[in-house]
């Protein structure tokens, strides 16, 4: 497994233990509500961003600029 795979995993693990967070009503008020809501949105991207580097190493687009 290569570290973006580890590292990708693990931040679908940390979405999905939010989820289930939420789903028990962990969030006390509207406010950790949309805090935990913000965590997901940030996971999500940071996971998109790993899946679109992925792709294009498999690809041979992604050049490194140092």
């Amino acid at each position: 497994m290569s570290d973006l795979e580890a590292l990708k995993n693990k931040l679908e693990s940390e979405v999905l233990r939010i989820q289930d967070s939420l789903g028990s009503g962990s969030a006390k008020s509207y406010d950790e509500y949309k805090e935990f809501c913000g965590r997901i949105k940030g996971l999500s991207t940071a996971i998109n961003s790993i899946e679109d580097l992925q792709e294009a190493n498999e690809k041979g687009e992604y050049e490194d600029d140092d």
